[in-house]
């Protein structure tokens, strides 16, 4: 999200990194698997496109968190999840929806205070390409 604010495509390729150098570092206990990935570019275009150059209102800053939590959360993350494991979708999909009610509105909140903060706008107008 915070990349986002900033410049439209840097969230693509922080994503990537987070998604490569996270693996990278936890060795054989994380399996990499490309489809995350691509999430973290999803997710990454989808914060570039609603946060980049836009007003940081909560309305704005939510719609996006909304989509991230649909379409990259609880859409391709379980059709990864699922390929994975081989589990059902009906298996963890209740728990998903369940944590990404949860987590919707506290992403929300989190993303508009720390917009709202005023040496976060300082530093967002300072450092925005």
């Amino acid at each position: 999200g915070v990349t986002g604010v900033q410049t439209c495509a840097l969230p693509i390729f922080v994503g990537i990194l987070v998604d490569i150098l996270g693996n990278f570092f936890h060795g054989e206990t994380g399996q990499f698997f490309i489809g995350y990935t691509f999430t973290a570019l999803v997710g990454g275009l989808i914060y570039g496109y609603f946060l980049y150059k836009r007003p940081l209102r909560w309305e704005q800053i939510g719609l996006a968190v909304l989509l991230v939590t649909l379409f990259c959360n609880l859409g391709l993350n379980s059709i990864w999840v699922h390929m994975m494991t081989g589990e059902a979708f009906t298996v963890f999909m209740s728990m998903r929806i369940l944590k990404n009610m949860i987590t919707l509105p506290l992403n929300t909140a989190i993303l508009t205070v720390l917009f709202s903060n005023k040496t976060m706008k300082t530093l967002i107008e300072k450092y925005r390409v």
